[in-house]
């Protein structure tokens, strides 16, 4: 079922480097509705579970940061989908990454994109 909600790209480390990956609303089991700021907190912890960091350290030195990674939100405002970004994904294939991880239609031509300010 297509869903919509908040998401931000998660970098999770490699050998060698790291690889993103797109972290939704629904992964954190949160109401699609709700904000960026919410979720940044569940980020933080996917990043110091991920990254072998304290998680009370990166939310005390990083929770009003919720910018500090690309993000994103999916929205239905009428019969199609609405991609609203930063024009800063970590990769060129993006698009496709994101309707994967919110079972969006493969029809692009009902997928509209929005830059968020």
């Amino acid at each position: 079922m297509p869903g919509t909600g908040a998401y931000y790209w998660v970098p999770v480390p490699t050998d060698p480097g790291h690889h993103w990956v797109v972290y939704t609303s629904r992964d954190a089991g949160l109401d699609p509705d709700v904000g960026h700021t919410e979720l940044w907190l569940l980020v933080l912890d996917r990043l110091a579970m991920s990254w072998a960091k304290d998680r009370r350290y990166l939310r005390r030195r990083l929770e009003d940061r919720y910018a500090g990674l690309p993000r994103g939100r999916v929205t239905r405002p009428s019969r199609s989908y609405m991609i609203l970004h930063g024009r800063d994904a970590p990769l060129i294939e993006w698009q496709g990454v994101v309707a994967i991880r919110f079972d969006l239609p493969r029809r692009i031509d009902h997928i509209h994109h929005c830059w968020l300010a």
